[in-house]
């Protein structure tokens, strides 16, 4: 309600500087304090108004607004997660914990079974991701740099690639993937990205496609003078310069792959003969275990507990909040040079 007041006082402010006239004179006990109009105005509109107090609040109140709606939701998950069931089980309980309860994130973590989930979880993104950059960047910096037969025919082969839903090829996949009995295998992923068909390819080949093509022809037009190959350019001109793009779609893959619970619950939640447990079990297949754990139990059981619940959903984008924030400055670089932030 406070940003509203705000707004609201701004708005009689500058329309006391509009209608009243110069100079303004307040009356106080001390006698009467003339005040100059034309430099209030200035203050508060600005010479061109976007530099002025009133256009400044203005953004800034859009912002924080804007920022609380996007951050609502992990603000309720952190502040549900420390909640001790007491306060669940009060309806009429706030947002805010009576007390810090971390007995949840232990309850979680044993539910979770952490650890092992997360070693498979990181084994599970990282592999294909690494693959999807290494494709992406040799097939995206051939398209920019090289002409060959039927390049444009193969361009648009790449971009409806990523147009076509998922959905349509997951089933032919699937069979295909039974028939070399590979169900329930680390290479589900990894063959699909070493031929570069990973999980949304064809838009890390556009974001590195776009930062090559920026790059200055000059460059290696420089480097081939001097008796570089094509293999020497690419290595050690190229790549370092578009690093930080690189950085981007690690990111982007990386993500994709730890959050596909889809996909991992078909190809790798699977219990091969001989096997007690499937051995993929990921951090959001085990999430949702325990999700489809709660389902037996009775309502009161689990309204009180939330609070795990809302632990594990934490400690399983954890690792994504910690990678996010190392690497924040070269994603956000990465974005602005690939194009995606738009011109």
């Amino acid at each position: 309600m406070w940003p509203f007041l705000i707004v609201l006082i701004v708005l009689v402010l500058a329309a006391i500087l509009i209608f009243t006239p110069n100079p303004i004179i307040v009356k106080l006990h001390g006698g009467p304090i003339r005040i100059n109009k034309k430099k209030v105005k200035k203050v508060m509109l600005g010479m061109n108004f976007t530099d002025g107090l009133v256009y400044k609040l203005f953004i800034y109140i859009f912002l924080v607004i804007v920022s609380f709606i996007f951050l609502y939701p992990m603000i309720y998950m952190l502040l549900t997660s420390l909640k001790p069931q007491m306060d669940l089980a009060d309806s009429a309980s706030g947002l805010l914990p009576s007390s810090l309860y971390f007995r949840n994130y232990v309850e979680a973590f044993k539910q979770l079974g952490y650890l092992k989930a997360l070693y498979k979880s990181i084994i599970v993104a990282m592999l294909p991701t690494l693959f999807n950059v290494i494709i992406g960047c040799l097939t995206a910096y051939g398209f920019a740099r090289f002409n060959f037969p039927l390049k444009k025919l193969w361009f648009a082969i790449m971009i409806i690639t990523y147009i076509v839903p998922t959905a349509l090829i997951s089933i032919p996949r699937y069979a295909w993937y039974a028939k070399l009995k590979l169900l329930g295998s680390i290479l589900t992923y990894i063959l699909p990205s070493s031929l570069g068909q990973g999980l949304c390819f064809a838009l890390y080949f556009m974001i590195l496609y776009s930062t090559f093509k920026r790059l200055p022809v000059q460059l290696e037009e420089s480097a081939r003078i001097d008796g570089a190959n094509n293999l020497q350019i690419f290595f050690r001109i190229a790549l370092p310069l578009v690093i930080p793009s690189v950085i981007t779609v690690l990111l982007f893959s990386f993500v994709w792959y730890w959050n596909d619970s889809e996909t991992a619950s078909m190809y790798l939640n699977i219990v091969k003969a001989g096997q007690d447990a499937p051995r993929w079990i990921t951090l959001p297949i085990a999430l949702q275990n325990f999700q489809n754990s709660l389902l037996d139990r009775g309502e009161r059981e689990i309204i009180l507990y939330q609070g795990v619940k809302m632990a594990a959903v934490f400690l399983s984008i954890l690792p994504l909040l910690i990678n996010y924030f190392v690497l924040q400055r070269f994603f956000v670089e990465g974005i602005e040079k690939s194009g995606i932030a738009g011109e």
